[in-house]
């Protein structure tokens, strides 16, 4: 699992990096008593966490009432953080650690935009996906080279009649 705190720079910028620091260990804290025994988890760096555990424990449930609303309040301070996770079930054994949590990101990039959502899934679909928009950018770059490509503008005009755009 692949867990992002959306626009913590924000969370740093407005309130200061003391907030953001005491944010970052309450997430921690919320893992820490929140996940079964036998789950290894960790900060992945800035405001990414991973966290490891067995498919059959993963309740989406109980994941989305501890996201949704996750509350930080200092006592002086109260701030409403919009928490995200990617989730990746592993289904190549003796990939890399590092291999998996790049899927359980591509699944919560996925989501990056939708405020409401808290979890995405990996898909086979996401990865080929990916991989075909990768190779569609090189190829769009080569046809650019190679002029390949024709544009076609269509005229934007006003009421009398002259172009004023495209």
């Amino acid at each position: 699992i692949y867990i992002d705190a959306k626009e913590f720079k924000l969370v740093n910028d407005i309130f200061g990096q003391a907030f953001g620091d005491y944010a970052i260990k309450c997430i921690a804290d919320s893992l820490r008593k929140s996940l079964p025994p036998g789950c290894i988890y960790g900060r992945i760096g800035g405001d990414f966490f991973g966290v490891c555990m067995p498919v059959d424990m993963f309740d989406s449930e109980r994941a989305e009432k501890l996201l949704s609303p996750f509350v930080v309040d200092n006592g002086k301070i109260r701030h409403e953080l919009v928490i995200q996770q990617g989730v990746y079930t592993i289904t190549e054994t003796g990939l890399d650690p590092s291999v998996m949590y790049d899927r359980a990101h591509m699944a919560l990039e996925t989501i990056k935009n939708s405020l409401g959502v808290h979890i995405a899934y990996y898909s086979e679909k996401l990865r080929s996906d990916s991989l075909w928009n990768q190779r569609l950018a090189a190829d769009m770059h080569t046809a650019v080279e190679e002029r390949q490509l024709r544009p076609y503008i269509q005229p934007i005009v006003d009421k009398g009649g002259r172009i004023i755009g495209g």
